[in-house]
């Protein structure tokens, strides 16, 4: 999943952590930004570490507010770029069930 994080109160954890509710209620695998980048982690490496995290999916969903973040409009570039299906949380929990994390 991706969304700003940057700048947020509390890395913006709150928004994902509720998305990422929603999407398993719909019956989704998913992985947040949170998972696997340490609180401190300076910009650079957050974006490492959440690209990385972000290609081992079959998809990503997109919180709002997107367009106010650099790191979550290069992800979501990149996933254009290469083929990665990046739709809305909304879009992604009224569409039929796919195989793997968001």
């Amino acid at each position: 999943m991706i969304g700003p994080v940057s700048g947020v109160s509390d890395l913006n954890r709150r928004s994902f952590e509720e998305a990422r509710r929603e999407l398993e209620g719909a019956g989704y695998e998913v992985a947040i930004p949170h998972d696997v980048v340490p609180p401190d982690a300076s910009w650079e490496l957050a974006m490492r570490l959440s690209i990385a995290e972000m290609m081992r999916c079959d998809a990503v969903a997109m919180l709002d507010g997107i367009l106010r973040s650099d790191g979550a409009m290069i992800e979501r570039d990149l996933c254009r770029r290469i083929g990665i299906d990046c739709l809305t949380v909304a879009m992604w929990r009224d569409r039929p069930l796919m195989t793997r994390g968001l």
